[in-house]
Parts: structure tokens; sequence; C-alpha cells
């Protein structure tokens, strides 16, 4: 986190992890004030429906200017189809959902799951060959999941939680990963899958499936208002960050 700690300040980075992360500041005991659920109770609360929805309606706004923008450039890009890709997770144990994404690839190229896989270790996002002209700058500045917002709001998805994952993921992780399978699965289901998850604020490999399932345990059982509002933090510093490099390199001045 050096250049965001650079870019927004490091001494606001440092007290803001402290003020989140630990219990006995101010903050933390005036979150525990508004909601002091915790864990499996905590992620089912009404409470923290409310919280996600109030804050999806506060990031919505200003992500709907450039949503337009994308949308508007996405009918530019042939053969892309429609410009909104809907995919079906798993949000209960009997119960898929479909979220929305702005497309990046082109259509039917993730329709095999062991190759999404494979380009997902393989490739950063934005350098998957799958994507589209467009879809490369989209997954380079992470606003793919722009649209997803709507979906916390309509109450399809938590805003923070594990993040909600395909059926699919689940055969793999189940075949690979046995000894914690169980036990993440539990995890998973006892609440409502998220847009963000600990794992995506704070995991350097967070596309990697199986390096997820430690963080999403550790969610489950910590879960809290105070733990949302650090994930959503973290998160926003990492988009900041990657933002930053992308700029830098396309203004020729690469980080090294």
């Amino acid at each position: 986190m050096r250049e965001c700690d650079h870019f927004i300040g490091e001494g606001f980075t440092r007290k803001t992890d402290r003020w989140l992360r630990r219990e006995d500041t101010w903050l933390a005991k005036g979150l525990k004030r508004i909601n002091n659920l915790k864990g499996t109770e905590y992620r089912i609360s009404e409470n923290k429906r409310i919280t996600d929805t109030a804050i999806a309606l506060l990031m919505a706004m200003p992500a709907a200017i450039p949503g337009v923008v994308l949308l508007a450039g996405s009918f530019f890009e042939k053969p892309i189809g429609h410009p909104f890709y809907r995919q079906p997770r798993q949000k209960t144990r009997y119960q898929t959902v479909e979220i929305t994404k702005f497309r990046t690839m082109s259509p039917g190229s993730d329709d095999d799951p062991n190759l999404t896989l494979t380009h997902t270790a393989k490739y950063p996002p934005e350098d998957d060959p799958r994507n589209t002209r467009f879809g490369k700058i989209v997954r380079a500045f992470e606003l793919d999941e722009l649209p997803q917002l709507i979906d916390v709001i309509r109450g399809k998805l938590s805003l923070v939680d594990i993040r909600i994952m395909p059926a699919s993921d689940f055969e793999i992780i189940q075949e690979n990963k046995p000894n914690i399978y169980e036990r993440w699965e539990k995890d998973y289901f006892s609440g409502i899958p998220g847009l963000f998850s600990l794992n995506s604020a704070i995991n350097p490999d967070r596309k990697n499936i199986f390096k997820r399932l430690r963080l999403d345990i550790f969610y489950a059982e910590h879960a809290s208002l105070g733990l949302d509002l650090y994930t959503l933090y973290r998160t926003s510093l990492r988009m900041v960050r990657k933002a930053e490099q992308k700029i830098r390199h396309l203004a020729g001045n690469p980080i090294v």
C-alpha cells in the first residue's frame, strides 16, 4: 500500500487503520452503539441491510456519470451483444441470483469454468485475452461491477460479505480443498453473499479462489459494522492505488 499511503497520506491511512481495527477507539465504540452484533447474527441482521442500502445509494450517485459513459462506450464495441452481462451466482444452497456487470468479454467466452479459472490465475483482469478492446480499459480500472450497486440496493446482494460465486466454483473448491471446504461452505451460506469482501480488500492474490477461503471464514466469524467499513476503506485504497498506477502508465511514467 505504499503508493496509496503516499497518494493519500501515510498518517491518515495509519490512523484510519487503527480507528477501524482496534476496539478501544472512539470510532469503534461509536459503531458498537449503532450496531453491536457480530458474526452470523450481524450478517443476517436488518441493521446491516439498512446500512448496506444507505452506503450503496451514496456510492451509486457519483458512479452514475462514469456508468453512463461506460454504457455509451459499450455500444461501439462490435460484436459484443448486450452491453450488460448477467451471470447466475449461488446465493443460497438452493437458490441462484443473477448479478449484473458491464460486458467486457465477447459473448460465450466464459462458458468453460475451467478455462475461466486458468485465465484468472494466469492473467491480470485487464490482460485477459478474452477481453474486448473496450473491456480491457473497463477491467483495468475495475469499473465493470458498478451495476452491482443496484443489485445491493434491490437486496440481491450484501454490500460487504463473502464475495458471491458461481456454482461451478464450489465444485472446484470441494475437489481441490476438501479439508476446508465444508467449513467455508457453511460460512458462505450463513449470510447473504456480497459485492465487496475482506478478501478483495487485502489479499494481493484476490482472484485466486483457493487463497480466499481463510479470509472468507475469518470475515464470517468476525463480521461487524466496523469490519465492513474497514473492508470498504481498504478496497478504496486498493482501487486508488491501481488507478494511480494505470494513469502513470498511460502518461508514459510507469511505476517501477
